[in-house]
């Protein structure tokens, strides 16, 4: 028999399935039985989900149901069979079932495994062709323990297919029914108190409350980012018009949303000259050529684009001299405190100087006091954005340019 200190050892203990697939093998070794397996009840049908069979005799097909009424488990459950039987011949109905000559059985154990909830799951089962007398309560303890620590994972694993499932199910019906409103942030020229642009931001309508940043995140973990950014995007140029036509606009996008060529369709008939799309990510970027390529499809439509939260994140400079991009934009954590903090200053006065060189423009994001406004401007900090001049409001709320006078 194997080793029973090494049964729960596992190669990849964050892979559910590997874990029980090992540990399951494990197990059959130790009970010295041909084969074993884990099936799941659902209603009266037995459904077979994973299983070792190292002779290959391919008597469970985990692709494979029957009704419970053919198989052991449901006498089991009802208490007309042993949960353990060395020798099936010595059990008159076990040994008269179909399924005993079907498969040749001649000993079998079965465990019954339940949900966190305590609703009964299925079985764990092992059984061999010939009569396994040495067959003892130890063993059936072992194949117990088995049989709760796959019991366990699975209920990890099912926990996280069905969060999966409410988040995905979440976005979709905030994709379908648009379940957001665009906010709008002013971006100021401090030489001329003026807006000169304004960045669209989502704002979710949700009995859950989350930051907009955790719903693209949730988005992300579904595989359903791309088409919640683009459905914020179709909402933000629906209100582009009503904006004054001397003001661009700043819509996020990440880079796999910007490589799926979506948006060469989205933007195609929109006025892209005022459209600067602001590459948002955190993660590093995955493929740059294809990045690129589509990039250069939209500067073709005359789209330009910003590098977000330069300074944390991906946003190095080996990626900005990659990118190339129209705009950077500073990150609040550069930007808090800089009218203390020498260092900072001196950070943002290469960045100036950085941006000059390849031909973007610096924007200062999350100027929050009047000291930092004063000390992004004499460091040469023409754009900027932040609470000192507007909080993300509706449309209808935001300044216009004859209002940031007050500001100076």
């Amino acid at each position: 028999m194997a080793n029973s200190s090494a049964l729960f050892e596992s190669n990849d203990e964050s892979d559910p399935e590997v874990v029980m697939c090992e540990a399951l093998e494990k197990v059959r070794e130790h009970l010295s039985m041909d084969i074993s397996y884990m099936a799941e009840l659902i209603g009266d049908t037995v459904h077979f989900r994973r299983a070792s069979d190292p002779k290959g005799l391919g008597l469970i097909d985990v692709t494979a149901s029957r009704p419970m009424s053919e198989l052991y488990c449901g006498y089991m459950l009802d208490g007309r069979l042993p949960r353990m039987m060395p020798d099936v011949s010595q059990i008159p109905l076990a040994r008269d079932l179909p399924i005993t000559k079907e498969m040749g059985v001649q000993s079998h154990v079965s465990v019954p495994m339940f949900r966190n909830n305590g609703e009964f799951y299925g079985t764990f089962c092992c059984f061999s062709q010939t009569p396994n007398p040495s067959l003892n309560e130890r063993d059936y303890n072992i194949a117990t323990m088995f049989a709760n620590f796959a019991g366990k994972t699975l209920n990890k694993s099912m926990e996280a297919t069905n969060e999966h499932q409410r988040i995905s199910d979440r976005i979709t019906q905030i994709i379908a029914h648009q379940s957001f409103a665009i906010y709008w942030q002013p971006i100021v020229d401090l030489k001329s108190n003026k807006m000169v642009g304004a960045e669209a931001l989502s704002r979710f309508e949700s009995q859950i409350y989350q930051a907009p940043d955790i719903w693209f995140a949730d988005a992300k973990k579904v595989g359903l980012q791309r088409e919640l950014e683009i459905a914020a995007i179709r909402a933000a140029l629906l209100e582009l018009p009503l904006l004054p036509s001397n003001i661009y606009v700043s819509l996020n996008a990440s880079p796999d949303t910007i490589i799926s060529g979506q948006l060469v369709e989205v933007l195609k008939d929109a006025p892209t000259k005022r459209i600067i799309i602001e590459i948002t990510e955190h993660d590093a970027i995955d493929d740059h050529v294809k990045l690129l390529k589509t990039m250069a499809e939209l500067r073709r439509l005359n789209v330009r684009f910003a590098v977000d939260d330069l300074g944390a994140g991906y946003s190095g400079l080996s990626t900005v001299l990659r990118l190339r991009p129209d705009i950077m934009k500073l990150d609040r954590a550069l930007v808090a405190g800089i009218h203390a903090d020498p260092a900072r200053q001196s950070l943002a006065s290469a960045m100036v100087h950085f941006a000059a060189e390849i031909g973007a423009t610096l924007i200062a994001e999350g100027v929050e006091h009047p000291e930092e406004r004063d000390t992004l401007r004499k460091i040469g900090v023409r754009l900027v954005q932040g609470f000192l001049f507007a909080r993300p409001a509706p449309l209808g709320q935001i300044w216009l340019p004859d209002q940031l006078q007050a500001v100076g």
